[in-house]
């Protein structure tokens, strides 16, 4: 990915881009296409991600959310498109990560700043502090000690983000990071990524399929409707509303919040 910043483009329905003012975006993705094989899932994609945006990216089981996810991260390239990113690493947190025994939650924050530590496997006291920090921005700092397999799938997902943010990650995505919670604990975790992204100024794109409770948290609303045509809502109700009732194929199907 390049560090240039890309020029405003808009999407075939509703624009990709923030309120005017935002700023410089951290991420533009200009006529991208996404897919396997030389197949692309949906139509081309234009939208700008910006500081503060805490985004949910919808559609069904294999309409290529996954697909997108990675490929913003870099893990997959586009079939064609431009991406262009001016915020240096983007984590991808994908979802069902293993509490596994014998890692206590600061230790699993620390993993995912792997590559910042000396040969001696050590992180820097900078380092540490970023861990710290991320700790104390998700109000799990008095879980630091705790083994992860004792958190709860709330805690434990909010270690998860923090993991993200002590790379001082200007942009983090998420691979449907409330699936298999409760009702409670999915509100626990969406709220948390609305009030980290406020507080940090952090980006978060999110996928999920619960549309109640991520439409109450989300800035905007990314589709992949089921005509396969990808959306951008703007920040008003009335836009996120139809930008999600674009993913039924049931137009007898009206969502409302």
């Amino acid at each position: 990915m390049t560090e240039s910043i890309l020029k405003q483009s808009g999407n075939q329905t509703l624009s990709g881009s923030a309120k005017a003012g935002a700023g410089a975006p951290l991420l533009g993705c200009r006529d991208i296409s996404v897919g396997y094989m030389g197949r692309p899932l949906f139509s081309p994609a234009n939208f700008e991600i910006h500081r503060g945006e805490c985004i949910f990216l919808c559609g069904a089981n294999g309409s290529g959310k996954s697909t997108l996810l990675k490929t913003i991260a870099g893990i997959l390239s586009p079939l064609s498109g431009e991406i262009s990113c001016g915020c240096g690493d983007i984590p991808m947190i994908p979802s069902g990560i293993p509490k596994v025994r014998g890692f206590s939650l600061a230790d699993f924050i620390r993993t995912g700043c792997y590559r910042a530590s000396n040969w001696a496997g050590k992180l820097s006291p900078e380092m540490e502090k970023a861990v710290s920090e991320a700790t104390e921005t998700l109000g799990i700092s008095a879980l630091a000690d705790r083994e992860i397999c004792s958190l709860s799938d709330g805690e434990f997902q909010k270690g998860c983000i923090a993991a993200a943010l002590a790379r001082r990650a200007a942009l983090v995505l998420l691979d449907e990071p409330t699936a298999y919670l409760d009702a409670e604990t999915r509100i626990f975790v969406l709220e948390a990524l609305k009030e980290t992204a406020a507080k940090s100024g952090t980006a978060f794109i999110f996928s999920s399929h619960d549309l109640q409770d991520s439409a109450a948290v989300c800035s905007r609303v990314f589709a992949i409707g089921s005509d396969g045509i990808f959306r951008c809502s703007g920040t008003n109700r009335e836009e996120k509303i139809k930008v999600i009732s674009s993913i039924f194929r049931n137009k007898s199907i009206i969502f409302e919040r």
